[in-house]
């Protein structure tokens, strides 16, 4: 249909119906408010070896479980509601738990954007999330918006982000990370191997004078700097350093693209 083909009075009868849909008994255009809603899922991991979990917003913690076998999921979620909607009993966060297998997978339902005439209208709802995990079971983590804070645990963990910030606090295990958008930061005294890269941020690392291992440094567009450490076997160039701490093999990848390599001593 050609609107410039109607009459005045075709048009001015589209104008108010549309007029009328939208400003009078639409919701999409009601004062919203903030509803935060939690929710805790348990999983039991005997016979599991690894956990996948895909989300799309909010930020993810991933730490330790004081429990043998079992998985305990937290969800928080913040939603735009209307009043009427404040009121409501409704189950708003939902997340989806495959078990067949040896691998848990938990995928993150996000709320979909509203859609009138075609047009997408988005409130920005987001769920943070916080998996305590057992010991003895990989984790594997993907990411789209939001940060990441992996603390206290010695399980081996994949993070995979387009967009946020990661922190490290006393992993110990084998941690791979690739983020295209955002800064790692870690404090760590040790680790069974570490694989970072970035494309856009900064890598910082504090580390404990006892820290061991084989390390590449790499990056295309920033700086590689290390201080107070007694590196061995040293293959130094502008932005590629080679080196070794201690006796440990363990092998410290970190790469990025458009970023600066920070190494510092406890």
């Amino acid at each position: 249909m050609n609107i410039l083909k109607l009459n005045p009075t075709k048009i001015f009868l589209l104008v108010t119906l549309i007029c009328t849909i939208f400003f009078s008994g639409c919701s999409l255009f009601q004062k919203r408010y903030e509803k935060t809603e939690k929710k805790e899922f348990t999983v039991n991991t005997i016979g599991k070896k690894k956990v996948v979990f895909n989300n799309t917003n909010g930020d993810i913690k991933v730490t330790k479980s004081s429990v043998d076998s079992v998985l305990i999921i937290k969800a928080e979620a913040t939603f735009h509601v209307t009043k009427k909607e404040m009121k409501e009993e409704k189950e708003r966060i939902k997340i989806d738990i495959d078990t067949l297998g040896d691998v848990i997978k938990i995928t993150s339902n996000y709320v979909k954007e509203k859609r009138v005439f075609n047009f997408q209208i988005s409130f920005d709802e987001h769920t943070n999330y916080e998996l305590i995990v057992p010991e003895g079971i990989e984790v594997s983590v993907d990411n789209i918006n939001g940060k990441f804070d992996i603390t206290d645990i010695n399980n081996n963990v994949n993070v995979s982000s387009t967009n946020g910030n990661i922190k490290l606090s006393q992993t110990t295990g084998k941690i791979s990370i690739d983020v295209t958008n955002g800064k790692v930061k870690g404090d760590l005294d040790s680790t069974k191997g570490l694989d970072i890269s970035t494309t856009n941020g900064n890598v910082n690392l504090n580390l404990n004078n006892t820290f061991s291992g084989k390390f590449r440094l790499e990056t295309i567009n920033g700086k590689i700097s290390k201080r107070d450490f007694d590196f061995k076997d040293v293959d130094n160039d502008k932005k590629l350093f080679k080196g070794t701490l201690g006796n440990s093999d363990v092998e410290i990848k970190i790469k990025t693209t458009n970023g600066k390599i920070t190494l510092t001593k406890k």
